[in-house]
């Protein structure tokens, strides 16, 4: 019998760094559960054998939230075959259990494996300097329990919305992906950017006028059952900028990406409003990160950060800034959890 679960309940839980492949299968783990629940629901005969098959299996199963930094690197692809955006000189060689073995024998050349997964969209890569978001939601819950007025983003300076009269329109998918755009872009704007919301994703302006905007933010779910895997992710440190040049990014030719640090080097900004949020003090000390009397959070006035925080602290902070994003848009409150009451929750499946 699976541990009791409180409805409509929102778990969040911080993986830290961990490769991708385990990661993949965490998540696999609970979406499978969900979405293998509500294929039984719906396929119900009536609506008394729904109700009482729901009373069988006890209270719905949480939605999920994992948020990581991946290392190693590895590249993804999505359900479309892209590889042919693989650049010559760093073409992984797919396996089987669809990780990749490099053509080349020194180490320090190696192209980062490829992971084959059915998540939407093309090319990326996952790595260190990174964090990425994995929400693991009914999205079609969220859409019908969000604020009406939740969906309204001002971005560049003008709301956007889907529907004039409720921000939220008639098309769950759509707001849901929107979210996560949205949320993505309530972090950078917290560093006086300015992001917009393009071919699944969020950029940055360029350098000058004449410069294209470069893509800081990603997007790419799966979904069954109205259930969504795989998620966003944003590059914080320049270092996550390189490995991108290695293939043609998210089908878009002659496109190049950016990073948060990359963004505000140089530009006034300060962490006073990080080091004054309680709840980031509090995940500050849970992970053992600097707390607001630390050093590592200064004013540019003090000090000139070479970074957004000290190294460590960068991409958990970001992962957990766009994490509240998501939740306040949603109308929810997430709980902090770990990967082993997640487990506990999730393997023990009721059903056949």
């Amino acid at each position: 019998m699976r541990q009791t679960a409180i409805t409509r309940d929102l778990l969040h839980v911080h993986l830290g760094r961990r490769d991708y492949a385990s990661t993949l299968a965490l998540q696999t783990l609970v979406f499978r559960a969900k979405a293998d629940r509500a294929s039984r629901l719906r396929k119900a005969p009536t609506a008394d054998a729904r109700d009482a098959l729901e009373k069988a299996e006890g209270p719905p199963f949480p939605d999920v939230i994992f948020s990581v930094e991946h290392s190693p690197g590895v590249v993804t692809m999505g359900r479309r075959d892209t590889s042919a955006g693989l650049r010559d000189d760093a073409h992984p060689i797919p396996n089987a259990d669809g990780g990749g073995a490099a053509r080349s024998s020194d180490p320090a050349d190696a192209p980062p494996p490829l992971f084959r997964t059915r998540r939407g969209g093309g090319l990326t890569w996952h790595g260190p300097g990174q964090t990425t978001v994995y929400p693991i939601v009914d999205f079609r819950g969220l859409w019908r329990r969000a604020p009406e007025n939740r969906g309204v983003v001002v971005v560049n300076g003008g709301p956007q919305t889907n529907t004039p009269n409720t921000g939220k329109g008639s098309s769950p998918l759509r707001w849901y992906v929107s979210s996560l755009e949205c949320g993505m872009c309530h972090f950078l704007e917290r560093y006086k950017l300015k992001p917009t919301r393009e071919h699944n994703g969020v950029w940055l302006p360029g350098e000058s006028a004449n410069t294209s905007s470069r893509k800081v933010g990603f997007v790419g779910i799966e979904i069954d059952e109205h259930v969504s895997m795989h998620g966003l992710c944003v590059n914080v440190m320049a270092t996550s900028e390189p490995p991108f040049e290695r293939f043609v990014m998210c089908e878009l030719e002659g496109r190049h990406c950016t990073s948060l640090e990359a963004a505000v080097r140089g530009a006034p900004f300060s962490l006073e409003a990080l080091a004054a949020d309680r709840e980031a003090a509090t995940l500050a000390q849970r992970l053992r990160l600097p707390s607001s009397r630390d050093d590592a959070l200064h004013t540019t006035e003090q000090r000139p950060p070479p970074s957004l925080v000290t190294r460590p602290d960068a991409v958990a902070m970001a992962g957990y800034q766009v994490v509240r994003s998501l939740v306040h848009m949603w109308g929810r409150v997430a709980r902090e959890s770990t990967e082993e009451e997640v487990r506990d929750i999730f393997s023990h499946k009721a059903g056949p």
